[in-house]
């Protein structure tokens, strides 16, 4: 028996309440979603290979630093090769172990050699005939000659008796030029201009051959005030240092250390995962280079009240980085540590202020990482940064960041993005263990390029463009298993390209031409514990209705279905509850009316 065609008719369904399990959907949902979690990311220590050859090192950071030295106090342990040396009738036995202790006092750049500020001793005593000893040296203000200054004896010039020729320059330059013989020094792009400046005497030119041990060399230098205050530090870059910089210096066979008040006017530095351009800081800092049978280590320690960067880079170990505009620092410090292969370091701020003037981050959604470009924005807080761990707590104001093709997994529904950002201000927390939480005003806008929604009975299928869902986010929070935590409201413009609602004893309203309208969503809440968000939301839809036969006994032809969900809510257990819904059905007046009814969801 044919079924009739009734046309022209509307049809209208209450519901009073309705509640629906999406329990069975649960384990799909932690199987997806399981492993969506934003994971903050690791930033790279600096490289540090364990085959550094420290001598090379040592002797550059010594030349490079006294090189530039205005005033201080050097002492200079010249080992002597032992020999016995004859002068005439007087010979002179150098023992092993012997060497040369030489106080110098620096100013302007110059060797000051009277014998109130320069002296020197001879240790352990040399033994002289005559039962001579000398009671200390002392230089020759005219040419540096070593004067040995010889108890009840008049002072004897060394150099006479050829010990040395052991003649001390004017200055540093001079003076460095003697320590380090093979240093090529016109390979440095800055030394021309240095010693075109530098102060100079007639007896800087080339020194001759010292019967010393260079290897063995020490230099103790204190209160060293740099000249020409800029220094190389080669492939990482350059330094300024300021007025207020003092230093005191220890070198010897097998270590560097470096320590005192450092101030920086500019700096440029360059490291593996980081850059920085215009560093500007003033504190106390030290530096220790150790090489000998026993430990091979590398230990830079920097502390400051205060500092400033103009500019820089930081690269994070997943192809993330972010670009630093101004940025200052108060109780900063700064330690690299490497200890026979092992490096260690860590940057920590009491409170840093930044401006974040771009960037990329990897963030891990569901089991795919996409890139999220962050652009410009503020920020104010602690930060705490090492190889091992990474904290981070600050105030973040005007940040904006955005994406593109994300695919987001949620159990219920699979949604693919097509664009998507997010502006606002509040605070942000985030460590290594993966733990993220972001408490403000967040406003964040989708734009939708696809996906399908299964809840129980209802279904639906996006269209490539069309849905826009916008959220204000007080609060959102996570780790490395997934979000925890979730506080919004919102609204989304909703296009569905086909879909099905059921309105009661087994019928369903299909609508395969489409469908527009909007979901609000009042409040949006997930705590930590719950399997599922807690949402109160509303829907009003209109679909282009396919035909329906009801109750089998009467046909009615496509048309227009309405659909108003005043009252939709999803509880913490899974169920999804239905109040006062209404579904309205009309059915087109003629066949010339249901060819022409028009697609919601794509507006034809």
């Amino acid at each position: 028996m044919s079924v009739p065609t009734v046309r022209g008719i509307k049809l209208r369904l209450e519901i009073g309440a309705a509640e629906i399990p999406l329990a069975p959907l649960r384990r799909r949902a932690a199987t997806e979603n399981g492993d969506s979690g934003l994971r903050a990311p690791r930033i790279a220590p600096p490289t540090v290979t364990d085959e550094f050859e420290l001598r090379p090192i040592r002797d550059i950071a010594l030349r490079e630093i006294l090189s530039h030295a205005d005033g201080g106090k050097v002492r200079v342990h010249l080992p002597l090769e032992p020999r016995t040396v004859k002068k005439g009738p007087i010979a002179i036995r150098i023992p092993e172990g012997a060497r040369v202790v030489i106080d110098l006092r620096v100013e302007g750049g110059r060797i000051l050699r009277d014998r109130d500020h320069t002296r020197g001793d001879i240790v352990p005593d040399l033994e002289l005939p005559l039962g001579l000893k000398v009671r200390g040296v002392y230089l020759d203000e005219a040419d540096g000659s070593l004067i040995a200054d010889i108890a009840h004896f008049p002072n004897v010039n060394l150099s006479w008796l050829s010990i040395a020729r052991l003649r001390i320059p004017g200055t540093l330059d001079g003076l460095l030029a003697l320590l380090f013989p093979d240093h090529d020094r016109a390979d440095d792009a800055g030394a021309a201009a240095r010693a075109s400046t530098a102060p100079r005497d007639a007896d800087d030119a080339a020194a001759p051959a010292l019967p010393v041990r260079l290897a063995e060399l020490r230099v103790e230098a204190r209160d060293v005030v740099p000249r020409d205050r800029e220094l190389s530090l080669g492939q990482a870059g350059r330094i300024a240092l300021g007025a207020r910089t003092r230093l005191d210096i220890d070198y010897s066979k097998d270590a560097l250390e470096i320590g005192g008040d450092i101030e920086i006017d500019d700096a440029d530095i360059a490291g593996a995962g980081f850059s920085l351009r215009g560093l500007r800081a003033f504190g106390a800092g030290s530096a220790a280079l150790v090489r000998d049978a026993r430990r091979r280590e590398l230990v830079v320690e920097l502390r400051c009240d205060d500092a400033a960067v103009a500019s820089g880079r930081i690269d994070l170990v997943d192809g993330s980085h972010l670009e630093l505009g101004e940025t200052t620092a108060e109780n900063l410090r700064i330690a690299l540590c490497r200890r026979s292969g092992a490096a260690q370091f860590a940057v920590d701020a009491a409170r840093i202020d930044s401006r974040i003037a771009g960037g990329v981050v990897m963030t891990r959604v569901g089991r795919k990482t996409y890139p999220v470009r962050v652009a410009d924005m503020e920020i104010a807080g602690r930060a705490r940064v090492s190889d091992r761990a990474f904290d981070l707590d600050v105030e973040v104001r005007g940040a904006r960041i955005d994406a593109e093709s994300v695919a987001v997994p949620l159990g219920v529904a699979r949604i693919d993005v097509r664009a998507l950002d997010a502006s606002g201000s509040g605070r942000f927390c985030a460590n290594s263990r993966g733990d993220y939480a972001f408490d403000g005003s967040l406003a964040v806008n989708a734009d939708l390029a696809g996906g399908r929604i299964v809840s129980g009975p209802f279904s639906g299928r996006l269209p490539d463009e069309g849905t826009r869902v916008s959220l204000a986010v007080a609060r959102i929070a996570g780790g490395a298993r997934g979000v925890t935590e979730f506080d919004a409201s919102g609204t989304a413009d909703v296009r569905l390209a086909s879909g099905s609602v059921p309105v009661g004893n087994g019928h369903r309203l299909q609508f395969s031409r489409g469908a527009a309208g909007t979901l609000a969503l009042h409040a949006i809440r997930l705590q930590s514990g719950d399997a599922w968000p807690r949402i109160d939301a509303g829907l009003h839809l209109t679909a282009a209705a396919d035909a329906v036969i009801v109750g089998g006994a009467v046909d009615l032809p496509s048309g227009v279905g309405i659909i108003d969900a005043p009252s939709i809510a999803l509880g913490a257990d899974g169920t999804l509850a239905v109040h006062r819904a209404v579904v309205e059905v009309a059915s087109a007046a003629s066949d010339a009316d249901d060819a022409r009814e028009p697609s919601p969801a794509t507006g034809a």
